[in-house]
């Protein structure tokens, strides 16, 4: 308990939490000030998760959210690194161990700046007039988002609060690639750019023609329906299989995703442990 009381007050008191929050908020503001205000006329107010699809779903803004959430904790090995901290955390705890801690503590950071920065982002919609709810039809946006399925069923709080966790999760991801590469290049100067690098290459690549949907991070972690979409597609299981999938799948891949770049980074840490002594770190 002491434990977490103490985690707890690490992280409320880090101010590079508090700068990727509102660094995503403002963003996200900024990407659907025009048709949440300009756009938008008394009495044809569209429901709040379409303004929030609008905003995360525009590749000119996915670069600054990348890089004020990931810059809580990108830089975590790197200030290990430079300040010789891995000389006397490695022989106490073990390389599996510090790997499995390096992890969690980028998954928990960025995971919490997605989703508080997307709850804050909700409430300043909701409070801006757009309603929780709203009709639905065949052209409108809100058909094409990841789990729609409860909108249309009327399962608005379950939506919401899965819309902004699937934030939270793809921003942890590209932060955890990140974080893996600083092994091998602990420069902090360069380390901000990693992430970005990651999402190119997943984006723009066409990597989606030789990549399972199942394993591409874009289809996982998408704003969109992509997931199901797949899985009807290649008509596997019923209805409320894909469903059920649809939801949970992210977290799944997320926790297999974070094990393996945790046995990563204890095999690079092994695998240069000698060169890290040959530079005076350790």
């Amino acid at each position: 308990m002491r434990r977490l009381k103490f985690y707890i007050q690490s992280f409320l008191i880090d101010r590079r939490i508090w700068l990727g929050i509102f660094g995503v908020v403002l963003v996200a503001m900024m990407i659907s000030y025009n048709d949440f205000y300009v756009l938008s006329y008394p009495g044809q107010k569209t429901a709040a998760a379409y303004y929030y699809f609008l905003a995360f779903n525009q590749t000119v803004a996915m670069a600054t959210y990348l890089i004020v959430a990931s810059q809580s904790s990108i830089t975590l090995f790197c200030e290990d690194y430079g300040q010789n901290r891995l000389a006397f955390i490695l022989p106490r705890s073990g390389y599996w161990r510090y790997a499995l801690g390096l992890v969690s503590r980028v998954v928990i950071r960025v995971y919490l700046i997605g989703v508080l920065s997307g709850g804050l982002l909700l409430a300043y919609f909701l409070l801006g007039a757009a309603p929780v709810s709203g009709p639905v039809t065949l052209g409108s946006p809100i058909v094409d988002m990841s789990n729609s399925w409860l909108f249309v069923d009327g399962h608005y709080i379950s939506f919401y609060l899965l819309m902004i966790s699937n934030i939270g999760l793809m921003l942890s991801f590209y932060a955890l690639l990140g974080v893996w590469l600083t092994v091998y290049y602990p420069n902090k100067m360069t380390s901000y750019m990693i992430p970005i690098f990651w999402w190119f290459i997943f984006t723009e690549f066409r990597l989606e023609q030789v990549v399972p949907f199942f394993l591409f991070p874009p289809s996982v972690f998408s704003t969109g329906n992509t997931m199901i979409e797949a899985m009807n597609y290649y008509g596997f299981g019923s209805q409320a299989v894909r469903y059920g999938i649809g939801m949970i799948y992210p977290y799944f891949y997320l926790v297999i995703m974070s094990l393996l770049i945790a046995w990563a980074i204890k095999v690079a840490i092994q695998n240069r442990w000698q060169f890290y002594e040959k530079e005076g770190i350790v």
